[in-house]
C-alpha cells in the first residue's frame, strides 16, 4: 500500500502543529528501479503547521530561512 501522496504533507503538518514547532520530512529522492520506493518530496513545516519550502520526488537540496 502506497500512503505518500495521502499521508506525507498532512502528517507532517500535524505534529509540527501538535507539537508548536518546526518539522523537516526527509526523504531519499523516488528511485521506482530500486527495492524500496521512497516518496520523496522533502518538506520543511513551521510550526503553525505550513509548509516553507518542499522538494520534488526528485534529488535536490533544500533551503530554507527559519529565523526571526
Amino acid at each position: 500500500m502506497t500512503t505518500g501522496p495521502k499521508h506525507w504533507e498532512l502528517l507532517g503538518r500535524a505534529r509540527a502543529t501538535d507539537l508548536q514547532l518546526w518539522v523537516a520530512l526527509v526523504s531519499p529522492a523516488r528511485d521506482t528501479s530500486a527495492g524500496y520506493v521512497a516518496w520523496g518530496y522533502s518538506t520543511l513545516i513551521d510550526p503553525w503547521g505550513t509548509p516553507v519550502a518542499k522538494l520534488d520526488e526528485k534529488a535536490g537540496t533544500l533551503f530554507a530561512d527559519i529565523g526571526d
